[in-house]
């Protein structure tokens, strides 16, 4: 009798085990599905919350840990996600190099009382068709800090300076002599140099959710009768599965006055991916616009993304990059790619290649011609 006994209790206990397993599995299974779906959604903080108490259940589990540190740090909050990270460093034996970096990320992020960013760009343009235009090459400084995670202040300067070319004719020479074909006028092409410096200054608050900034600028060169011109104008960033952006911003030049708005979606596709349209709208001394797409993909530090947009626009300003076009030419496409590489410690190396589609001013005959732009910038955080 008290060994039937003994054998029921043992059956009953393993019974109850086996039940309590499946149903951590089942918890298990559930917990990833729901997290995988949110972070498709776009929404990392609630894909982290739901795998959370499974990684507590599970402290040996490397990959859970691994995406709990890469959920969390998707979703603005670097303590967790270091916390998570340095597990799965652990129990890798210190030999996970995805688990090292998402460390280092975090602590990166943690919270300072002061943060920096620079960049120094080197740039070389060529143009193909352009009546005025040959050649351009450009210098572009800019440093950002951030003061308590709160406040930021950044300035950039620029300096482009354009090859141009002017054909002239030069009067007709006299009648020739009859029965011989008249002489075609000489023309003369000169080429001349000029320079273009901008500065922009901005200032506003970032959080890990939103962001709201003020804008000023001011474009100078002599040699251009539109100049000089100012800029003023104002943007934020809303974190909705994704990243919402928008942009005002007014310049004004000598001649005229344009007004241009601008708004972005990057939406979060999971798995390092974002994709999503772009949209802009000028008024006042050009009406015009266009519409795009941007598509980006993000790992371990590794960023690569391409743009691309079709419209009308003239003289264009764009605050996200702090430049100003302050040409006649009617920019009718354009082409972005381009990547940031993680070389050492807090430094990148940013590589761009732009390609505009123009029709030139009236002035210059109102032909088709196009732009290329390569840029490469060595970039820092601290």
């Amino acid at each position: 009798m008290g060994h039937t006994a003994l054998g029921t209790a043992s059956l009953t206990l393993a019974a109850l085990t086996a039940a309590g397993l499946a149903s951590a599995q089942t918890d298990y299974d559930e917990a990833l599905s729901v997290a995988a779906r949110c972070e498709q959604e776009g929404r990392p903080r609630e894909a982290a919350a739901a795998l959370d108490p499974v990684g507590a259940y599970y402290p040996q589990d490397y990959a859970l840990s691994l995406r709990l540190g890469w959920l969390w740090s998707q979703a603005g909050d670097p303590a967790a996600a270091r916390r998570w990270y340095q597990q799965a460093l652990t129990l890798s034996a210190d030999s996970s190099a995805d688990a090292r970096l998402g460390r280092s990320l975090a602590e990166a992020a943690a919270p300072r009382s002061l943060r920096l960013w620079a960049s120094l760009w080197l740039g070389a343009q060529a143009y193909q068709g352009h009546p005025l235009r040959s050649w351009s090459v450009s210098a572009t400084a800019a440093a950002t800090a951030q003061i308590l995670d709160v406040a930021v202040l950044g300035v950039t300067w620029r300096a482009v300076a354009y090859g141009l070319s002017q054909t002239t004719t030069q009067p007709p020479p006299p009648p020739p002599r009859p029965m011989m074909p008249p002489p075609r006028p000489p023309s003369q092409t000169t080429t001349t140099t000029s320079v273009q410096q901008e500065l922009h200054l901005v200032g506003g608050v970032a959080r890990a959710t939103w962001a709201a900034r003020v804008h000023f600028g001011h474009l100078w060169d002599a040699s251009n009768t539109s100049a000089p011109a100012y800029v003023i104008g104002a943007s934020g960033r809303l974190a909705l599965r994704g990243d919402l952006s928008a942009e005002l911003s007014d310049t004004i030049f000598a001649d005229a006055s344009y007004v241009r708005a601008v708004g972005a979606w990057a939406i979060s596709l999971g798995r390092g991916w974002t994709l999503g349209p772009v949209a802009s709208l000028q008024l006042g001394g050009y009406t015009g616009g266009s519409i795009g797409a941007l598509v980006g993909y993000t790992r371990r530090g590794y960023t690569v993304s391409l743009g691309g947009r079709y419209g009308d626009e003239r003289r264009p300003t764009s605050l996200a990059e702090a430049l100003t076009f302050a040409t006649d030419d009617r920019i009718r496409g354009a082409l972005t790619l381009s990547g940031l590489i993680p070389v050492g410690g807090p430094l990148s190396v940013a590589l761009r290649y732009d390609a505009l589609f123009l029709t030139t001013s009236a002035a210059t005959g109102g032909v088709d011609a196009s732009a290329h732009f390569f840029t490469a910038a060595l970039a820092g955080a601290w």
